[in-house]
C-alpha cells in the first residue's frame, strides 16, 4: 500500500507540476532571480510528449496570467497580454490588447505590425519589466505547442510563499 501511494505520488510530481528557478529580471517585480515557481503542466491540456501538440484541452488562458513555455530549447516564463482570438492594437506609441491591457510598444514592434487579431493558435507574451524585458515585442507571437502550463504558486527566494 505504501508503495502504490509512493507510486501515485511520483507520477503526480513528475507528470502534472514542475519547478523552475527564476533567473532573469524581465518578470521583476513579481518574479525575481532566485524565486522558486510551481508550474501546473496540464492547466490548459493534455499534450503528446516530446512533440508539444494537445491531444485533449481545458481550461481557458486568460490575459493577466503568468505561463510557462518552452523557448530556444529553455523554460521561460511570461505574463499573457493576449490571447488566441484577442484583438490587438498599437496605438500612441502603446500596444493595446483587448482594450485594456497596454505597454509601451518602443521601436520592437516590427514583430507585430499588422496585426489585428492573436491567431487561434498563438499567443502574446510580454515580460513585467517593459522595455528591458525579452518578448513578443522582439520575437512576435508564441505557438500554443509551446505552452508548459501556468505558473501556480511562487518561492520567493526570501519571503514566504504566495499565489500569483
Amino acid at each position: 500500500m505504501i508503495l502504490l501511494a509512493l507510486c501515485i505520488v511520483l507520477f503526480s510530481w513528475t507528470t502534472l507540476f514542475a519547478f523552475m528557478n527564476v533567473s532573469g529580471e524581465s518578470m521583476s517585480p513579481a518574479l525575481r532571480p532566485g524565486d522558486k515557481v510551481l508550474i501546473f503542466r496540464w492547466a490548459y491540456g493534455l499534450r503528446m510528449p516530446g512533440r508539444g501538440s494537445a491531444v485533449v484541452t481545458w481550461g481557458k488562458i486568460k490575459i493577466g496570467q503568468v505561463v510557462a513555455m518552452e523557448r530556444a530549447g529553455a523554460l521561460t516564463v511570461k505574463r499573457v497580454l493576449a490571447a488566441p482570438g484577442d484583438g490587438v492594437t498599437v496605438a500612441h506609441g502603446r500596444l493595446l490588447s483587448a482594450g485594456a491591457a497596454m505597454i509601451p510598444a518602443e521601436d520592437q514592434i516590427e514583430s507585430l505590425s499588422g496585426l489585428k487579431v492573436v491567431p487561434p493558435d498563438r499567443l502574446l507574451v510580454v515580460g513585467d519589466r517593459g522595455s528591458e524585458s525579452f518578448d513578443s515585442r522582439h520575437y512576435g507571437l508564441v505557438p500554443l505547442s509551446a505552452l508548459r502550463g501556468r505558473i501556480l504558486r511562487v518561492w520567493p527566494a526570501r519571503l514566504k510563499p504566495h499565489a500569483l
